[in-house]
């Protein structure tokens, strides 16, 4: 989903302009998180040594035990204020007069700067101090009067005389992004990232005025605030909306270079692996794996996501995670297995029966493969096959129903039947020029070993018995589907010396999501991580942020409903026309069918007006 605008992180970093907490910054005065959670400093993250100075900060607020800092559902750790005067929470930056005020303002065009925080109020409409101030510094009015300051009811602008820029009130218990920019002798106010106000001044204060938040001691707010922004510009529409989509990303930085904020990734997923601003697509990478000898060796976890886990013949569990018997003709779902062989005389391929046996153990050794895990050995010692005789085998093993785009490891499990030179005379079996080729999304890859000889390049293990995994890394292709063809193909006599074509046994084989992703869209709803950060602004580790029973990709928020699709509807909110009903069960079909099905508009409080 894509709207027109599109600001990517680089915009982001020119628009900050900083790169560390201590680069000074041209074009911020002051940027406060608010989300320290203890202590009375407010820090300054723009470089320009302005922290704020919280007063009463242990009784004055509205967190646990009347603290001025609270853990908010929304925002996490963020300041709040009990608007109680002389005794409430509030803040000053740095040390007014000598540093933290404002810089001289005028009416001439090079005169500009911007404010923006975001707040959530307690109270309703009047004079009290969001941001800002009423008086100088020492207390009492400035000669003659001026300040600057939010409140509920408008921003005043004052020079002796209220040049007020009007909005509607602000309303109590909703979080709202406010910014005021001025550039020149125009005041214009944005909500929520929205032109909602504008004036034109005919004076500025001719002193510098000092910043508050939640009041100055007297005209004290009640609510909440987070993430206050200063700048010594005006800001552009286009920048505004980007400060608006970032609220919580206080740093930039992306020691994975994977164009996602690092700070983002640990706030939704707590590492910095899971998600990703980069689709990898994996150019069908084949290598081997081992020895495994223990179950912390064969690799397997209830963490991963596996789309297959087969044991030949046995069922096993290794790690929590089921391997399915592998059966004739009793194959799981998304899975299928044909196998062919070369008919005598004129080695024609001809369809031929799988089979599985076990145990079957024959020449192998685990001990002097090392194995001690009675389950690996379980595992190996029974297995699936092509059953159709006669000399060579071409099999297909196919697996369906993957997600395009999603990177996924297949690993095919060896262990040999008898390893060469171990086998007593007239039954050599080495598996020479066995070649696997894996096909997905129109392109294939093969390689050729003697699954006999681990201890020889290319797998390169360090005995003949140890067990070994093949491992394919790819990028499922538009059908959802990988195709292994295994093949040993049809040779001249010495049969019973070196029978080169025999089929290799499917001891157990996995396919496993790759973490990560992938394609970059942890949660698969169809969403990017990097668009989820940077236009919708939702959870990029669940389908439905907002828990309304639409996913977020046909949320599009545009107010309109067009299609079950494209609902228009706010993929953070789940009653987007906040008339009581989840957008989920309003279906727009004209139609009443159940409270589940309520055919009505999402987008629309009084659908049939």
């Amino acid at each position: 989903m894509k709207r027109p605008l599109n600001l990517s992180i680089p915009l982001l970093l020119g628009l900050l302009a900083w790169s560390t907490p201590l680069a000074k910054s041209q074009d911020l005065f002051g940027w406060w998180p608010l989300n320290e959670g203890t202590g009375d400093t407010a820090n300054d993250i723009s470089g320009n040594d302005l922290s704020a100075l919280i007063n009463n900060v242990d009784f004055g607020g509205l967190g646990d035990g009347e603290s001025a800092w609270a853990e908010d559902p929304d925002f996490g750790t963020v300041l709040s204020f009990n608007g109680i005067d002389n005794s409430g929470a509030y803040a000053v930056v740095g040390n007014p007069p000598d540093s933290g005020t404002l810089p001289i303002f005028t009416t001439e065009a090079d005169s500009e700067f911007t404010w923006s925080f975001w707040a959530k109020s307690e109270q309703g409409s009047n004079n009290d101090i969001i941001l800002g101030n009423r008086y100088s510094s020492v207390g009492g009015d400035f000669a003659p009067r001026q300040f600057i300051k939010f409140t509920t009811r408008m921003f005043e602008w004052d020079t002796n005389n209220v040049q007020g820029l009007d909005y509607d009130d602000i309303p109590q218990g909703i979080w709202m992004h406010h910014v005021v920019v001025k550039s020149g002798t125009e005041l214009t106010y944005y909500r929520d990232g929205i032109e909602s106000g504008i004036r034109t001044i005919v004076a500025a204060p001719q002193d510098p005025q000092p910043v508050y938040f939640g009041g100055q001691g007297v005209e004290n707010w009640a609510g909440y605030m987070s993430d206050v922004r200063l700048y010594n510009t005006a800001l552009s529409e286009a920048e505004i909306q980007t400060v608006y989509e970032n609220r919580g990303v206080f740093s930039t930085e992306d020691d994975d270079e994977d164009g996602l904020p690092d700070v983002w990734e640990e706030k939704y997923a707590g590492n910095l692996t899971d998600l990703s601003g980069v689709a990898t697509v994996l150019e069908n990478e084949i290598s081997f794996g081992g020895p495994i000898t223990d179950e912390a060796s064969m690799g397997v976890s209830t963490d991963i996501t596996y789309t297959h886990a087969m044991s030949g013949h046995t069922a096993v569990t290794i790690n929590g995670v089921t391997f399915e018997a592998l059966r004739p003709n009793q194959y799981p779902e998304n899975f299928d297995y044909e196998t062919f062989r070369h008919e005598a005389g004129n080695g024609a391929l001809v369809k031929g029966p799988p089979m599985s046996d076990g145990p079957l153990r024959a020449f192998w050794n685990p001990t002097t493969g090392g194995v001690t895990s009675s389950e690996i050995i379980k595992m190996m010692d029974a297995s699936f096959y092509n059953g159709a005789g006669g000399d060579g085998s071409n099999e297909d093993i196919r697996l369906s129903g993957l997600t395009p785009g999603q990177a996924y490891e297949f690993r095919f499990y060896h262990r040999p039947l008898g390893p060469a030179g171990s086998l007593p005379p007239n039954f050599g079996e080495s598996y020479a020029d066995c070649i696997m080729k894996f096909t997905t999304g129109g392109n294939s890859k093969s390689i050729s070993y003697d699954i006999a000889e681990a201890s020889k390049p290319p797998i390169n293990m360090a005995n003949n018995h140890q067990v070994f995994y093949l491992s394919f890394k790819y990028t499922a292709g538009d059908d959802g589907k990988l195709v292994l063809n295994v093949k040993t193909p049809k040779v001249v006599p010495n049969w019973w010396e070196d029978q080169s074509s025999s089929s290799p046994l499917i001891y157990a084989l996995s396919n496993q999501e790759i973490e990560g992703g992938g394609n970059g869209d942890f949660d698969g709803d169809g969403l990017t991580d990097l668009d989820e950060y940077e236009e919708t602004k939702t959870d990029p580790t669940k389908a439905d942020t907002d828990e309304d029973g639409l996913g977020d990709a046909v949320e599009t928020n545009t107010g309109n409903y067009v299609s079950a699709t494209n609902t228009g509807t706010n993929p953070r909110k789940a009653d987007s026309d906040n008339d009581g009903l989840l957008d989920g069960v309003e279906t727009k079909t004209g139609l009443f069918i159940a409270a589940e099905n309520t055919g009505t508009d999402p987008n629309n409080a009084d659908t049939d007006g």
